[in-house]
């Protein structure tokens, strides 16, 4: 009887199952019998001749192949939008790609950026529906979020009513177009199966003529505004959510948490202990009358005994306790607090051994979670202090302000040119390498005085978007972008998004302003030539390898004592001029500042004298006499083109010449090759390698040998100090010439 039943109930379930399907099936069988017929008028006016007709108004257009170009210039488009930004895509998932396309329209509509998002009523039932990323973006005030033709199962003859519609439009003025929607499939360069598509990026100067943006601005609205096109979420109140606000939070927020993360995966190695730490503590609060009490309080004394070793272990610099430091260090001891009290409330004194175990062992994690916890006071904090110092730029009067950026050389050609530029001018420089949004504003809020004509901010970056963090504050009146290189691959990926950031300086600069650019550097010359940039106001270039239509360094001599070369002026106008610094690749720099000054209205003559008084930047290419020994200094630098440049400036003196390095870090998935071939370069112009760090410098012994290197003068020490002194002891005869290359930080 009960078989009979249960078999009833299962033909009963299947009987509407199969009713279900074929209402389904034959609602949307329906559909494409209804079809309806494409009118005379429509055929007539699709066949008319004014799709191909010329346009008075001139668009650029440039074509998006790669996936990672797709993702950073959707990006681009979005950072850089002052008014609005429309969004139309036919799925939209939050994965990785997806959370960066998130976080830059959230952004954008904290800046008062006004937000219109078109989705597919299909796909955003599977990926935004519940998603509480999509819940945070649409109740933003600044947002709206419409889906076409919602799915609707009692409606299935409406099912098959797609939109297939990709492209991203900005401020009515730029947009991309094609066949890639917003997700990792399509966007980025993310682990997994790739699609290979194309998108178009036009550039319209004169959107108030007809023109192709309009063009597509009339067929959005169309699109809007039908009545199959409904709002995804009305309701502001989602943002009072709780996974809402930490979705949110997360797009604000997670890269540096995802850098700390990556840190401690990469030196699992050196944290074994405090893992095990972590396990046998969760082991013990689950079992607290296990008898482990002694084993447990030896344990956790050697965690702190190690831990406390390698807290100190290669630290240059101790820890300044900021006033934003000591706020998380109290978020941290308030954490721990709590979760001490939780476990002790349940589970009483026995627990009290394994609790301390775990709180030790997740002491590397805590700050994660800290961050996320002050990120809102944090942001208030800090916008606080940017509201300050924008008052304060704008409260003087008259003033320039000189951006400098690059992958390196931006720190040196800043004080190049405050040496010269106070010849004539009151200038305020940022101080060090106060490169950052935060270092800007104390830079400005400390030394920006009503007198000061010309402020020259330095801007560094480590991910997309940074510079334009700081143009946004700043306004930069004129650019200088020293170089693109590899450097901080392991945030920017690849060098496109390095090229695409630096140019940012570019895209910030108002009209009539000057953008200068290194002529000798191939990443520089591709990215100005691109079409996206034609806007520039106006490129100056400076050379001192090659010439071009620019400022160009000639007659180049390069001695012990110092460099002396001719500049030569875009309108032919010459004049000769000598430094203290040495190398070659320091002429580049020197050459840019003199353009910068030149047009700012100081004569070559009247640089002369500064570019004389021009001192070494420390730790770049920095001499110390000591004695039988000099000391050449440029610890600092960190990328591939000035390792080379460094080695082959030791290379031209004559005695006995000692390379000191540690390696260069922060270069990706090139790490290593980048080593290896810094080892072929030193190879043929150093007399003596000795490498810091046995791990870490194996690619570049490896690269030193191969070039027939003697193994006996390439040696290996654990610590800075072993190698200089070893470098002093080493005999012979003839002046030593040490060159310090390359600077570890403090968590490698």
């Amino acid at each position: 009887m009960k078989k009979y039943k249960i078999c009833k109930i299962l033909l009963v379930i299947l009987a509407i199952f199969l009713c279900v399907a074929f209402y389904e099936l034959l609602g949307i069988c329906v559909a494409y019998k209804k079809q309806p017929e494409v009118s005379n008028t429509t055929k007539k006016e699709t066949k008319n001749g004014s799709w191909n007709e010329c346009s008075e108004n001139t668009e650029r257009a440039v074509i998006i192949e790669k996936n990672p170009e797709a993702l950073l210039q959707r990006v681009r488009l979005i950072k850089n939008a002052k008014k609005e930004i429309i969004l139309s895509t036919f799925a939209f998932q939050s994965d990785e790609s997806g959370k960066l396309i998130l976080g830059a329209l959230h952004d954008a509509a904290d800046r008062g950026v006004h937000i219109r998002l078109l989705v597919d009523g299909m796909e955003s039932w599977i990926d935004m529906e519940g998603n509480p990323y999509f819940y945070g973006l649409s109740s933003h005030e600044n947002v709206e979020i419409k889906l076409y033709n919602k799915a609707n199962p009692l409606k299935p003859w409406k099912m098959m009513g797609r939109m297939h519609d990709k492209y991203l439009i900005a401020d009515g003025k730029r947009y991309i177009l094609g066949g890639r929607n917003t997700y990792n499939y399509f966007l980025g360069d993310f682990p997994g199966h790739k699609n290979y598509d194309r998108d178009v990026l036009v550039v319209c100067d004169e959107p108030e003529k007809e023109n192709s943006v309009n063009q597509l601005l009339e067929y959005f609205e169309t699109i809007w505004e039908q009545e199959d096109s409904g709002y995804f979420h009305d309701n502001k109140k989602l943002a009072n959510r709780k996974s809402v606000k930490n979705a949110v939070l997360e797009l604000q927020n997670g890269y540096k948490n995802k850098e700390h993360l990556h840190w401690l995966k990469k030196k699992f190695r050196l944290q074994w202990i405090l893992y095990f730490g972590l396990a046998l503590g969760i082991v013990t609060c689950v079992f607290p009358y296990l008898a482990l009490e002694i084993f447990e309080y030896l344990v956790l004394f050697v965690i702190i005994v190690v831990y406390r070793a390698m807290k100190r272990m290669n630290t240059k610099k101790k820890l300044v306790y900021t006033a934003r430091v000591k706020r998380l260090l109290a978020t941290e001891l308030i954490l721990t607090a709590a979760v001490f009290a939780l476990v002790c409330g349940f589970g009483g004194m026995k627990r009290i051994p394994g609790l301390c175990l775990i709180l030790v062992s997740v002491n590397l994690f805590l700050d994660i979670v800290a961050n996320v916890i002050n990120h809102p006071m944090e942001a208030g904090i800090n916008q606080h202090y940017i509201n300050d110092a924008v008052r304060k730029l704008k409260s003087v009067p008259g003033l320039t302000v000189i951006g400098v950026t690059g992958s390196y050389g931006k720190t040196s050609v800043k004080f190049y040119l405050q040496t010269l530029l106070q010849e004539k001018y009151n200038v305020l420089v940022t101080p060090e390498s106060f490169n950052t949004p935060m270092g800007v504003v104390r830079t400005i809020r400390g030394s920006l005085k009503p007198t000061t004509e010309i402020f020259v901010c330095e801007m560094g970056a480590r991910h997309v978007g940074d510079i334009k963090e700081i143009c946004d504050m700043v306004h930069p009146d004129h650019g200088v972008i020293t170089s693109i290189g590899p450097q901080h691959l392991e945030t920017f990926f690849n060098m496109e998004n390095i090229q695409k950031t630096k140019f940012e300086l570019a895209d910030a600069l108002p009209e009539g302003g000057m953008l200068f650019l290194n002529g000798d550097n191939d990443y520089i010359q591709q990215q100005a030539a691109s079409p996206a940039y034609d806007q520039t106001p106006e490129k100056i270039f400076y050379y001192s390898e090659t010439e071009g239509t620019g400022y160009c360094a000639k007659d180049v001599k390069v001695s012990q004592l110092g460099t002396e070369f001719t500049v030569v002026t875009p309108d032919g106008e010459s004049e000769r001029f000598q430094m203290r610094l040495i190398g070659a690749h320091n002429v580049i720099n020197v050459v840019g500042a003199i353009a910068v000054a030149h047009r700012m209205g100081m004569t070559l003559q009247e640089l002369r004298i500064p570019v004389r008084r021009i001192e070494p930047v420390p730790h770049r290419m920095q001499m110390r006499e000591h004695g039988l020994v000099t000391i050449i200094d440029d610890a600092y630098n960190s990328n591939p083109v000035g390792s080379r440049a460094a080695v082959e400036t030791l290379a031209m003196f004559d005695g006995i010449r000692i390379l000191i390095t540690p390696g260069m870090v922060e270069l990706g998935d090139k790490e290593v090759e980048y080593n290896h071939k810094f080892g072929n370069y030193a190879a043929d112009c150093c007399d003596y390698i000795l490498l810091v760090g046995r791990r870490h410098t194996e690619p570049i012994r490896e690269g030193v040998l191969e070039k027939g290197f003697p193994e006996e003068k390439c040696l290996v020490f654990d610590k800075l100090e072993e190698a200089v002194s070893y470098a002093y002891a080493i005999k012979g005869q003839g002046h030593k010439y040490i060159l310090l290359e390359n600077d570890l930080t403090d968590n490698y």
